[in-house]
Parts: C-alpha cells; sequence; structure tokens
C-alpha cells in the first residue's frame, strides 16, 4: 500500500524547495492563443501588403499580411519570440517580443523604404486577454475548478475522457490518440495503455488537443506545452488540498541570463479516493484498512539559448515518477470486491530532447531529436479473490528513440514548399507472471514518416495546401495524399477544409490471454460477470478524415463550428466479446465451471442455477474490420458587457461498427453493426461563465458539463455543477472551487443502482456495473509568484497597458539631478524595479531596452572609430548618434509603450531649462507633445530633459521660497521660460483660481 498522502509530500517538498524548481502558474496559456501582426509603411503608415512574417520562438509560425497589411496566428504558444520581417523595396526587419499565455497579442510594426536612409523601425506590441474558446492553461477558469488534467480536457469538444483516463478525439479509440510535449512525443497511439490520470498537470503550463493526424496518433494528439523562458526573473509556488485529502505542492522558476533561458518546474501531487481508509471485510477474504492512495511526483527543466536574432536551441529534460494503490472498487456480488492489502503499481516517464529552429531568409528549419523510456510495474503477488489466492505481477517497459525534421521554403510571395519527415524506434517488453509460470512478449516498431506540401496563396482570400505523405512501419510502407484548404472572405472569417489519409502497418496491441476466472467481476443482481480479455491484434490499421470548420470572430462573440467524419480500417476499440464466442484455443479448459463455481458460493451470489458462458461478456481491445465516425461541434466565446466571458460548446458525436467478424454474429453481442458503439455518448455539452472586472479583482466561475446516455460510467445522462472564486491578495492568489457540487450519481463502489444495461443484438441485455462519479469536493489553492515582473500583475489593468485616459495625462516622476561625476556604464543605463511607478508590465518592455543600450554603450566606449559602430534594432525605439566635443550623445525618439516603460522603470536623471541652457542641449522640435526627450551621455547616464508639460516631483534643485508674500500672487510673472502663446491661458486660469483662494 502507498504511504499516505501527506508523508509522500513531506518526502518531496525539501528538494523542490531546495532546487526553488516547482511551479505554480504564472502564466495563463490556452491553445488559441492569438498573435496578430500589423506591417505599417513608417512614412505613410499604411499596410505593407505581402510582407512575409517569420515569428520564432517556443513555435515558429510564417506567414503573409493581406492588403491591410495584417497577419494573424492562431495557437501560439506562450514565451518569447523574435519576428522578422521581409517585403519587397522594403528594408528588412527584425524584433523581439513576449506572448504571455492567455493573452490576444497584438503587434504592429514599420517597415523602412530601401530608398530611404537606413534607420529603426518600430514595434508597438499590445495584450488583451484572449476569448479563446478553449482555455486549458494552468490559471484559466476551466484548471481553477478542475484540478487533473483528464477534468480539464472534458471540456474540449473534440475530446473524450473515459473512466480509464484514455482520451478519444471525433468518437476515433483512444489507442489512436498520441500524446507530445513541446512537439516531443510522450506515448500513446496504440502503445502500452497510456494513462492520462497519471500525467501530473502541475509541471505543465497548458494542454490543448490536436485533431491533425500524427505518427502513432491517426485521430490527433493531446498536446502539453512547458513553461517559457522569460526575459526577467520569475518564480512561482502553488499549494492546493481538497476537502477529500488531496493535495498538491508545485512551483516554477523561469528567467534568462544573456541569450540563455531557463525553466525549471517541480510538482508533487497526492490523491486519495473513496476507500482510503476505509475498513472492512472482502471478497479477499480479509477485513483490513483499505488503501486507495495515489502519489506523483517530478520535475522538469528546459534550456533555451539564442544563437542569433533568428536561431535558437533549446533543451528539455522530464522525469516523473508515480505510485498507487490497487484497488478493486466493484461492489454487484455479496460481498465487496477486494484483492487484499499491499497490492500495487508503480510507473516512471523519462524523456530528452533538443529542438533548433532557424530561420534563413527564405528557409525555416526545424530540427528535435529525442528520446523516451516508461515503465509499468504491477505487483499484486498477494492478491486474494473469493479467498482463494490469485497472484499477479506484470511489468510494461519500452524505450524510444527518434528525430523529427521539417522545413518550409518560400518560393515566391504565394507559393511555400513545406517538407517534413520522422524517423522513431519503440522497443517493448511485457513480462507477466501468475506465480506458477510467466510470459515475455517483446516487439521493436520502426515507424518512418516523410512528407511534401506545397501552400498556395492563390489570393489575398484562399489558401490552398496538397500534399504527399509516405509512411513506413516495420516492412511495410504506404504512400498518401492529403489536401487542406482555407478560405477568409473577410478578417472576420475563416473557412477551412482538410482530407487526411493515414495507414500505418504496425501491430498496435499486445495479445494476451483471458484473465483468470477470480478476476470476474460479478453481478447477481443482472445474473452476469464481466471478465477482462488479452485483445486483439491490429496489423494494418488506418484512417481517412474529412474535416470542416467555420470561424467567424465578432466584436464580442468568436464562434467555431465543425463537422468531421472519420473511415477507420482494423482500429481497435474498447470493446466486448461474449465469453462464448470465443474461439476454442481463447478459453482455457474448466474456465465456465470456475467462474460458475464463484458465482454460487457464499461470497459470489450464492445461487443456485450455474452462469452460463453466454452470460460472461469479455472486455478487451477488439479490432473493427471498418468503422465510421462522424458528427459536428459548435463551441462560442462571448464578452457579455466588460466583465463576463461565457463559453458553451456543444459535440454530437456517431460512432459506428461497419463491419463486424463471425464473433459478433453470436447471441447476445454487444457490438451490432450500424449501431452507436458503447461507451461513446452521442451528445454533449457544457458551459463555462467567467466573471472578472477589467480592472482586477476578485473572480467567479461557474462550470456546467453534460455527459448523454451510453457513456463508459454506464449511467443515464448527467450534468456536473462546479464553481470557484479566485481572490488576488497582495503576495498570491487564493482560489476556492468546487466539483460535481450537487453530489450527482456519486459514490464509492461501482453497483446494479443507477446501471444503463447495454443492449444486446438478440437475447436479454447485459446489465454491467454502473461506475460511481468522483464525489463533491471543495478545493483551496494558494499561489504565490514573486521575482521581477510578475508581483504586481493581478493588480495591473487586464490589458497589462495604461488605460486611455492614462495615456494623455502629464507624466510625473521622481528623479534625480545630473550627477556631478561620469556614473559607471552599468549605473547611468539601468532599469529601476523599487520605483513606486515601475508597475510588471512596464519592468517587461524596459528591461531588453536598457541591456541592449548598455551594450551599444560598451561598444561606442571600446570603439576606436564610434561613427561605424552600428545601432541596436530596438522595438519601438529610433537611436540617433552625435558626435559632441567631449564625447558623444544619444537621442532616442521612442513610441507610446517603450516612453511609458522607460519612464516608469528607467533609472535617469533630470537636465532643466537652466541644465539645458547651460550645457547648450538643444532642443527637440521633431519630438510629438507625448513624447519625453530622453537622452544618453557617457558623463551623465541616461538623462532627461525637461519640456513643457513635464513636472518633476524630484529629489533635485527647486527654486528658493520668497522672503515675503507677492502683492499680486495671481498675476504672472515675467520669465523667458514663460512664451507669449502660454501667458494668456495661464492668465485666464490664475483669475478663474482667484476666487476660490480669496478666503485662504
Amino acid at each position: 500500500m502507498a504511504d499516505p498522502v501527506h508523508v509522500c509530500l513531506a518526502r518531496l517538498v525539501v528538494s523542490l524547495l531546495l532546487a526553488f524548481g516547482s511551479f505554480a502558474a504564472s502564466a495563463q496559456a490556452q491553445d488559441e492563443t492569438r498573435v496578430t501582426v500589423r506591417v505599417l509603411d513608417q512614412q505613410s503608415k499604411r499596410g505593407v501588403a505581402l510582407a512575409r512574417v517569420v515569428i520564432s520562438g517556443p513555435a515558429q509560425r510564417l506567414g503573409y499580411t493581406d492588403a491591410t497589411g495584417s497577419v494573424t496566428f492562431d495557437g501560439v504558444p506562450a514565451g518569447l519570440y523574435r519576428m522578422t520581417l521581409a517585403a519587397p523595396a522594403y528594408q528588412l526587419g527584425r524584433a523581439q517580443f513576449d506572448v504571455h499565455a492567455g493573452e490576444t497579442v497584438a503587434v504592429e510594426a514599420t517597415l523602412v523604404s530601401t530608398k530611404l536612409p537606413a534607420v529603426i523601425g518600430s514595434v508597438t506590441v499590445h495584450s488583451a486577454p484572449s476569448s479563446g474558446v478553449t482555455d486549458y492553461g494552468r490559471t484559466g477558469a476551466v484548471r481553477k475548478t478542475n484540478d487533473s488534467l483528464p477534468d480539464a480536457l472534458r471540456f474540449d469538444p473534440n475530446a473524450f475522457v473515459g473512466d480509464d483516463g484514455s482520451v478519444s478525439i471525433n468518437g476515433a479509440p483512444a489507442s489512436s490518440t498520441a500524446y507530445t510535449l513541446d512537439g516531443i512525443p510522450l506515448g500513446g497511439g496504440g502503445g502500452p495503455g497510456f494513462d492520462a490520470r497519471r500525467i501530473n498537470a502541475d509541471l505543465f503550463s497548458a494542454v490543448s488537443v490536436s485533431q491533425d493526424p500524427t505518427n502513432g496518433g491517426t485521430a490527433g494528439s493531446v498536446d502539453l506545452r512547458s513553461y517559457e523562458p522569460t526575459i526577467a526573473f520569475q518564480s512561482a509556488l502553488a499549494a492546493r488540498f481538497a476537502s477529500n485529502a488531496d493535495s498538491s505542492l508545485s512551483s516554477v522558476v523561469t528567467g534568462s541570463t544573456g541569450n540563455l533561458g531557463y525553466v525549471l518546474s517541480g510538482a508533487a501531487q497526492g490523491r486519495n479516493g473513496a476507500l482510503a481508509g476505509q475498513r472492512f471485510f472482502d471478497a479477499s477474504g480479509s477485513d483490513y484498512v483499505h488503501g486507495d492512495a495515489a502519489f506523483t511526483g517530478g520535475l522538469l527543466a528546459k534550456l533555451r539559448l539564442g544563437l542569433t536574432s533568428t536561431q535558437s536551441l533549446s533543451a528539455t529534460a522530464l522525469r516523473q515518477n508515480t505510485r498507487a494503490d490497487e484497488t478493486c472498487a466493484d461492489f454487484g456480488a455479496l460481498v465487496p470486491c477486494g484483492w487484499g492489502p499491499g497490492v500495487g503499481d508503480t510507473s516512471s516517464l523519462a524523456l530528452a530532447g533538443a529542438t533548433y529552429t532557424g530561420v534563413f531568409d527564405r528557409l525555416s528549419v526545424l530540427a528535435v531529436p529525442y528520446a523516451r523510456s516508461e515503465r509499468y510495474d504491477e505487483n499484486l503477488l498477494g492478491r486474494s479473490s473469493f479467498g482463494v489466492p490469485d497472484p499477479a505481477a506484470a511489468t510494461v517497459a519500452s524505450v524510444t528513440d527518434g528525430v523529427r525534421a521539417s522545413a518550409t521554403f518560400d518560393a515566391t510571395d504565394r507559393a511555400q514548399y513545406e517538407l517534413a519527415t520522422s524517423v522513431s524506434r519503440t522497443r517493448f517488453t511485457s513480462n507477466a507472471t501468475d506465480g506458477a509460470s510467466s510470459s515475455v512478449t517483446a516487439l521493436d516498431r520502426l515507424f518512418e514518416d516523410a512528407s511534401l506540401g506545397v501552400r498556395l496563396r492563390v489570393s489575398n482570400a484562399l489558401t490552398v495546401r496538397p500534399g504527399l505523405r509516405w509512411t513506413r512501419a516495420d516492412t511495410q510502407s504506404h504512400a498518401s495524399t492529403d489536401l487542406s484548404a482555407t478560405w477568409s472572405p473577410r478578417r472576420t472569417d475563416t473557412v477551412a477544409v482538410a482530407y487526411a489519409p493515414r495507414r500505418y502497418g504496425v501491430s498496435t496491441a499486445f495479445r494476451g490471454a483471458l484473465a483468470a476466472p477470480a478476476s470476474v467481476t460479478l453481478d447477481c443482481a443482472g445474473a452476469d460477470a464481466l471478465a477482462t480479455g488479452g485483445g486483439d491484434a491490429s496489423t494494418d490499421p488506418a484512417t481517412s478524415q474529412l474535416r470542416a470548420s467555420w470561424q467567424h470572430q465578432g466584436k464580442t462573440v468568436r464562434t467555431i463550428i465543425s463537422a468531421f467524419r472519420a473511415h477507420l480500417v482494423d482500429a481497435l476499440i474498447p470493446g466486448y466479446v461474449n465469453a462464448a464466442a470465443l474461439a476454442a484455443g481463447e478459453v482455457p479448459p474448466g474456465y465456465a465451471a470456475a467462474i460458475s463455481t464463484l458465482y454460487r458460493s457464499p461470497m459470489g451470489c450464492d445461487a443456485a442455477a450455474p452462469l452460463a458462458l453466454s452470460d460472461v461478456l469479455v472486455q478487451q481491445p477488439v479490432s473493427i474490420p471498418a468503422e465510421t465516425t462522424a458528427g459536428f461541434s459548435l463551441a462560442a466565446s462571448a464578452r457579455v458587457g466588460r466583465s463576463l466571458l461565457l463559453v458553451p460548446a456543444y459535440t454530437a458525436t456517431y460512432a459506428r461498427a461497419d463491419a463486424l467478424d463471425a464473433r459478433f454474429a453470436a447471441p447476445r453481442s454487444v457490438l451490432v453493426p450500424g449501431a452507436q458503439l458503447p461507451g461513446i455518448p452521442m451528445h454533449r455539452w457544457s458551459l463555462v461563465a467567467d466573471y472578472r472586472r477589467p480592472s482586477g479583482g476578485p473572480e467567479a466561475i461557474l462550470t456546467l458539463q453534460h455527459v448523454g446516455e451510453n457513456n463508459p460510467s454506464r449511467l443515464p445522462g448527467y450534468t456536473l455543477l462546479g464553481a470557484g472564486l479566485s481572490l488576488p491578495t497582495a503576495h498570491g492568489t487564493i482560489v476556492v472551487s468546487g466539483y460535481n457540487l450537487t453530489n450527482r450519481f456519486a459514490g464509492a463502489f461501482a453497483s446494479p443502482v443507477d446501471a444503463v444495461p447495454l443492449a444486446t443484438n438478440a437475447g436479454a441485455p447485459f446489465a454491467l456495473l454502473a461506475r460511481p462519479l468522483a464525489g463533491r469536493r471543495v478545493t483551496v489553492s494558494y499561489d504565490v509568484a514573486v521575482g521581477r515582473g510578475v508581483a504586481a500583475r493581478a493588480a495591473a489593468t487586464t490589458s497589462g497597458l495604461p488605460d486611455e485616459a492614462e495615456r494623455n495625462t502629464v507624466h510625473r516622476f521622481d528623479i534625480d539631478s545630473l550627477p556631478a561625476t561620469a556614473p559607471p556604464l552599468d549605473e547611468g543605463l539601468r532599469d529601476d524595479p523599487a520605483a513606486p511607478s515601475c508597475v510588471p508590465e512596464a519592468l517587461r518592455d524596459a528591461d531588453p531596452i536598457l541591456r541592449a543600450l548598455r551594450t551599444y554603450a560598451a561598444a561606442l566606449a571600446n570603439a576606436p572609430d564610434r561613427a561605424v559602430v552600428p545601432a541596436p534594432r530596438i522595438s519601438g525605439v529610433t537611436i540617433a548618434y552625435h558626435p559632441l566635443a567631449n564625447g558623444y550623445e544619444l537621442l532616442f525618439d521612442m513610441d507610446r509603450r517603450t516612453t511609458l516603460a522607460v519612464g516608469r522603470c528607467g533609472h535617469f536623471v533630470y537636465a532643466d531649462r537652466d541644465d539645458a541652457q547651460r550645457l547648450a542641449l538643444g532642443a527637440r522640435p521633431d519630438l510629438k507633445s507625448w513624447q519625453l526627450d530622453f537622452r544618453y551621455e557617457p558623463r551623465f547616464g541616461l538623462f532627461l530633459v525637461e519640456r513643457a508639460g513635464l513636472v518633476t516631483t524630484g529629489r533635485g534643485p527647486r527654486p528658493p521660497l520668497p522672503a515675503a508674500p507677492p502683492a499680486d500672487p495671481f498675476q504672472p510673472v515675467a520669465s523667458a521660460a514663460c512664451t507669449s502663446a502660454e501667458r494668456p491661458a495661464v492668465a485666464t486660469l490664475l483669475q478663474q483660481l482667484a476666487p476660490l483662494l480669496a478666503g485662504a
């Protein structure tokens, strides 16, 4: 039996804190994060059409701007990105920007004509909360009210999670779903059973579901994303405790030093089942305290090195261990099922991979080598069933190594060639024993895949991509074609169609034997039993998918309507076979008599009549010669007012077997040609309501989730209610959430209560046990984020930008006067995070600017000819170098965002008008009224020259107070600073002010 959860947690807490590498959730990632780039001509400010935009970071995206100069990228993971812009007759542009999870990012970039002198273009980045249809980021509304990966995925309209933690996509078998981490294969896709419940979701920032076929995942994949390096150091710690004694501790550290970014996250998670700590007599023949606990701990490390502005190399390593009690929770006989104390299982997952990305003019390259090992050990040597020893043990291990690579070449502005290839080798080993004999199964698989596609921009609205694919699995190879098209008649509407056939000629399951009679589940009320079989072997699985979708982006509503149809050949599904229909060699001698004896025993059903073999249903992987799945989904994200976000979704799925073998023609078969396959509900819907004021403060969440009949739990259709309240504090966030608040179909045991029988082709239905849902659970979590750039994020405005009123107000800063001696280089150009005005969003923008300026100033200091040193390309800043008799000065032309960032978080000094006149600094008539006159000289550092409208409250010198009150304090005084244009307005204001202060 596993140790109590709090003991397991204590063992890992020390190591997590020493490494300070665990995570809380400082990011809010989702699979619908959107980046919109608008490219403008620097002089005319008009959009530049057909500009090539490449963004490179955690993911690579390439696109071309439309007639308005805009291009949109969907599904962009959070992280630091480098952007390259190219357009005919324009100079090449480069910039970098951050994508924060859970936000829609708008990037406005300017390009300079090749006919003009070389100057630096500008880039402005705006962030706003994303209204994506699905959000499974760590701090998203779904994850706040559902603290496990399977629970969060149940809100995806295209994915369905079974009771065993398996995930099926669009009604396809779960064996055809693959799992990836940052594009690196994690497992699944027909290998040893992959249980999503064993993935410690706290290690990752987000999860999304892809419907694109991959190697090992003909239906699609579940894609996990790790945290990404940040510019400034950030760290977070999160703790969670639930009313059922579930608990977890996690932390994350991100940051960068120079061109090297880093991530270190760790998580420990303990879960308790409904039977944990309960003492009762069960079918093992013992009266004991039952263990029903599971513990998972893991660490993830990532390094990303920026080789150049368009090349990066990253390395990722993951290690996760799980230990769990094995508990039988069936109560269909006279005595609850049980296996005795001391039985359990362990599993481990190790992954290492590297990712290289590079952009060379018109060529983009990606290479990902990786290695992965999995191991699952089941120890049931102490198991007893119906009072009879029933020992068993099993080990399943796999080792995989491979590489995937892709290249994209922009042949012309309207034609793009895409080449991708992958090679992987997996070695499986299975070792099983029943205490008397053992068996060993070994498989060695080789996958090779290559594809060539051409993306053709037929017009600004229509893009077509035909493709060729070659696949080899072991000794069998197949070639296929695919076709996709995207049509955007308006910027608000996108229609997409895709057809993709896939074939993988390789066995996708281990062939095993029928489980021992003592392991059957009896149902006395229905007079039947459920056994576990070895399963079929699928030798040549194939699928062909046709998908279509329409997406509309309104002012406050985003809608996605999608439809799918897939035809599967030789696919494995979790099905049922009547034991009487099994081949003679598959049923051991005396098997039927042994089950009947257990059925008639006092700990069984104590029945007088025997149990026939036709009353036994065998649950096992079943190979379907032909299967069709079809359906559609409706999803939306609607903003109601400024504070309420509604995310409804509906899915209809139809899955049927078009052809079955002779086994299913026997009476009482639950698989019927043309009928809905068991365990796949036809109707599902969900609703998420998220209320949060734009100015911040508490967040209220309400979730509803409905699953129709024919669900894997064999329950009637049900609706689950969840709710959550997020309370930001000065040092973190407290979240109180509730799951299944109505306690719908809750219970500890699977039983005949509320069970929906499985219909058969002939004869009585099978009244199998219904598995209860997890009961009402209240969870309290506390997230603490520390470090630069995160502490005050919750208190800032939702977009992280000042509102319009703030942008138009007079700026006030607390600054010092010019120094008497020249400051060191690091002191003259640095940020000041302790300044009251330095909010995290401003620090995030100011830090890379000041670092680039320090590098530039150091280069100037060491250069024999300063005039030839190229100025750095900094987004939002234009730099002008001016030589002086005693050195040089740098003049800056900054956009609004950069001005606010440097003004709030930069360490600079102040030159008033007297200083400007004394030093002959000169005026800047080119600056706009809202711009600040920032300059740099080595003898002063970064300094601000006073302009009209700027008021300082700094510690610099102030005019002395008069010795006596003036005779008329409301008359303007003669001053060179008071211009003739300003004097009438000042006189009017003073006259209006005089009556108000007459009695003072």
